[in-house]
């Protein structure tokens, strides 16, 4: 009798180190201490337990139902869409010896519970189901929650369907002077963003070696003569561990730079745009000696803007524009057979 006794009390305790191996990703214990998952779908097929202990958290009561008592939570990043999340449950017991009556899910998109999305009390078994239907907001971090009816422990396995948005891939990389560069020149790279539905951080590297700036457009000055790659990427970060969740493609340019002194762009500094950025009407100034030959507005895609330029002094002209779209424009000037580019930003 006693050895049957000690079999049966093996195999129960092997059945919970079973149930709670699978416990990943944790759960916490408070909504605004959890970690935040990339995807939804990091949950689905978590199988564990109800916590035992007293952690009264979730946001209960809702639509006048249920009670918390030992919640836990789990926090994600939604891909957008219409999303379905399934809890099965069994095995429930309750700590206290009343009757077991199952679990309780809810989903919020705010810690102080305002933003409730969904909540499905099931208290009436010690089994069962629970499926939320829910449309969720690209990029928005939701917050899960599973609570015992009147602190029950029960077994349980989320099961998830999410609808998975790929980032667009990048186009081309532009450049404000794609010519050979002299050595210790610099110039302006960048890239459009695609639209996609998530703010992107890019990388940047020449030659592989990454460069501190993370936005869409950098300027890059080269020391050496030779021929570089300047590639960059898009990628999206987990709010919580700082960690890559998704990547675009990568795109290069080649950059060919010649032994030539830098005399261009000692020229550069002599090219003054007032104010910058402005409101597509602004003041081209230049130092003494600098002859403009032509001018011309180019926007982000390559196409020409039209402009108005009147010379209002010597070394002063006046540009007007219309219309036009908040962005980066690069101002193309010929002198003396050689070309120059500034970068203009409206806003």
């Amino acid at each position: 009798m006693k050895n049957r006794i000690l079999c049966l009390s093996l195999i129960f305790i092997v059945s919970n180190v079973g149930v709670y191996a699978q416990c990943t990703p944790a759960s916490a214990t408070h909504c605004d201490s959890t970690l935040v998952l990339c995807s939804l779908d990091e949950l689905s097929g978590y199988t564990c337990s109800n916590t035992s202990k007293s952690n009264p958290t979730a946001c209960l009561p809702c639509d006048g139902k249920g009670k918390a008592d030992n919640s836990s939570w789990w926090a994600f990043v939604a891909n957008g869409g219409e999303q379905s999340i399934t809890v099965t449950f069994s095995g429930c017991h309750n700590p206290n010896g009343g009757i077991p009556g199952g679990i309780e899910v809810g989903l919020s998109s705010s810690c102080d519970c305002t933003e409730q999305i969904a909540c499905v009390t099931n208290c009436s078994g010690n089994g069962g189901l629970i499926t939320m239907e829910v449309k969720l907001i690209p990029c928005k971090i939701y917050y899960l929650w599973v609570d015992g009816c009147n602190g029950d422990i029960c077994n349980f396995t989320i099961v998830t369907k999410s609808f998975h948005i790929d980032l667009l891939p990048l186009r081309k990389i532009s450049r404000a002077n794609p010519k050979t560069l002299c050595k210790g020149c610099c110039d302006d790279f960048w890239i459009q963003n695609p639209m996609n539905p998530c703010p992107l951080n890019y990388e940047w590297t020449i030659d592989g070696s990454p460069i501190q700036d993370k936005t869409e457009k950098v300027n890059i000055c080269f020391l050496d003569e030779g021929t570089f790659s300047v590639c960059v990427y898009g990628y999206t970060l987990n709010p919580s561990s700082g960690n890559i969740c998704s990547q675009t493609n990568t795109v290069c340019t080649t950059v060919n730079i010649d032994n030539a002194t830098a005399t261009q762009n000692i020229d550069e500094q002599s090219i003054h745009i007032i104010p910058n950025p402005n409101d597509g009407n602004f003041i081209l100034q230049v130092e003494d000696g600098f002859q403009i030959n032509e001018l011309k507005l180019i926007s982000i895609d390559g196409k020409e803007i039209d402009i108005q330029s009147t010379r209002s002094g010597m070394n002063q002209f006046n540009i007007k524009t219309k219309n036009l779209e908040s962005g980066v424009y690069q101002l193309k000037i010929m002198s003396n057979n050689k070309l120059f580019y500034k970068s203009i930003v409206i806003n």
